[in-house]
C-alpha cells in the first residue's frame, strides 16, 4: 500500500468518541487521529488519510504568495495535494489557476459545479463557494480526507513543522467540528491574542465577535499588518489551545480552518452546506449550524500562525498600503535552481532552520 507523504511517523493510537448521527441518534466512531481514517481488517493495516488543502480560488494577485509558501511546504511532506476550487470571476484568473495545476503535479483545479448551481449568478461570490459543497465528488474529498481550508488571500504561512502540528492536533481532537489556526487579521482571533496571550495590545481592544471593529476597519488592518511585519509573524504564536462555541455557537471567519473528514461526515445529514439552498453560508454552517445541531464545539490552535490579507470592507485601505504586501513578499520563501522559477518550478529549500531564519524576529508586540 502506498502511503501519502503526510503520514509521518506518529503512533497510530485510535480514539473513540460519540456524536449525533442521522435522526439525532448517538453514533460511536473509532477515529485514528494522528494520520489515518479506518482499519483494513483483510490486510490488517490502517488506511491512511491524506491531507488535502482546499482553496476557493479567485484572485491571482492574492494567491501568488500562498503558492510560493505551499511549494516549499509540499516538499516538506505535511500535505499531499492542493485543490483549487475555480470560483474565479475573471478569465485571466481562471487561466492562472489552470497553469498552476499544469505546472505543479500536486495541485488540481476543481471546476465550478454547474450541475448544482447557476454559474452566471454565483461564480466568483461567497455563495458560489457553497456550490462546491453540494457536488458529490467534492463531498467525497471533504469527508474522507483531513482537510485544511485556506482563503485565497492567505499571504503568509508558519513553518512546515508548525503546520504539521496543527494537522496532528486537528486529527487528535475530532470532537471539534473545525479547528482554526491562529489567523492574523481576524477579529475573534485578535481578541484571543489580546486577552489570552497578551499580544497585539497596541491595537484597540477587540470584542469576542466575528464582525467587530477590525473586520470593517481597513486602517486598523493596516496597523495590524505593520505590527506583524515589524516583529515577524512568528512572534504572534501563542502556546495555547482554546475551545470555542457553546450552546449558541460562535461564528468565526474561516480564513484558515481544518477538519478530519471522517469525523465531520458523522454530522453530515441535513445540516451541511450542500443540503441548503443557493443562499447557503459555508462559514455559518461550519461554525454555528453544525456544532449547535450536534452539541459540539470548535477549537483554536494558537501555536500555528497564518496571515490573512484583507476582508472586503478593509480592501480600500489595505490595497492602498503597498508596504503590506511587499512586506509579506519579502518574508515569502524564495524559489531557486529551477528552469521555470517564474512559474513555480524552482526547487524550494526545505531546511526548517533556514525557513525559521527567514521568518523569525526578536521581541513580540
Amino acid at each position: 500500500m502506498v502511503l501519502p507523504q503526510s503520514l509521518g511517523s506518529s503512533a497510530l493510537v485510535p480514539l473513540t468518541f460519540t456524536g449525533l448521527g442521522a435522526g439525532g441518534n448517538a453514533t460511536t466512531v473509532t477515529s485514528f487521529p494522528t494520520n489515518v481514517t479506518s482499519y483494513d481488517a483483510v490486510n490488517d493495516t490502517v488506511v491512511p488519510t491524506p491531507v488535502i488543502i482546499v482553496t476557493p480560488a479567485g484572485r491571482r494577485d492574492r494567491m501568488l504568495l500562498l503558492k510560493r509558501h505551499l511549494t516549499l511546504h509540499h516538499a516538506s511532506g505535511w500535505f499531499d495535494e492542493w485543490h483549487l476550487w475555480d470560483n474565479t470571476r475573471l478569465a485571466a484568473d481562471a487561466t492562472w489557476i489552470n497553469d498552476v495545476a499544469t505546472n505543479l503535479s500536486w495541485a488540481k483545479v476543481v471546476e465550478f459545479p454547474t450541475s448544482s448551481c447557476n454559474a452566471s449568478a454565483l461564480k466568483g461570490t461567497n455563495r458560489g463557494i457553497t456550490c462546491f459543497w453540494r457536488d458529490e465528488h467534492v463531498q467525497r474529498t471533504l469527508f474522507t480526507n483531513t482537510i485544511v481550508r485556506f482563503d485565497d488571500d492567505i499571504v503568509w504561512l508558519d513553518t512546515p513543522s508548525a503546520m504539521r502540528d496543527w494537522v496532528t492536533y486537528t486529527r487528535a481532537n475530532p470532537q471539534y467540528i473545525v479547528t482554526y489556526a491562529n489567523v492574523l487579521n481576524n477579529g475573534l482571533c485578535t481578541h484571543l491574542l489580546q486577552t489570552q496571550c497578551n499580544k497585539l495590545t497596541n491595537l484597540p481592544a477587540q470584542p469576542r465577535t466575528c464582525f467587530g471593529p477590525l473586520w470593517e476597519n481597513g486602517s486598523m488592518a493596516v496597523e495590524l499588518h505593520r505590527t506583524v511585519l515589524a516583529y515577524g509573524p512568528t512572534a504572534l504564536r501563542c502556546n495555547k489551545t482554546i475551545e470555542l462555541g457553546g450552546p449558541q455557537g460562535e461564528r468565526y471567519s474561516i480564513n484558515a480552518v481544518s477538519w478530519h473528514g471522517p469525523a465531520l461526515a458523522l454530522h453530515r445529514p441535513g445540516v451541511l452546506p450542500h443540503d441548503l439552498s443557493e443562499t447557503g453560508d459555508e462559514e455559518l454552517d461550519l461554525t454555528i449550524t453544525i456544532p449547535v445541531a450536534h452539541g459540539m464545539n470548535t477549537g483554536w490552535y494558537g501555536p500555528c500562525v497564518v496571515a490573512h490579507y484583507s476582508f472586503n470592507r478593509q480592501d480600500v485601505n489595505v490595497t492602498a498600503a503597498p508596504d503590506v504586501l511587499e512586506g509579506y513578499e519579502a518574508l515569502a520563501p524564495k524559489l531557486f535552481n529551477g528552469t521555470n522559477t517564474n512559474r513555480g518550478q524552482g526547487h524550494a529549500d526545505t531546511s526548517e532552520s533556514l525557513h525559521d531564519a527567514w521568518l523569525a524576529r526578536a521581541t513580540p508586540p
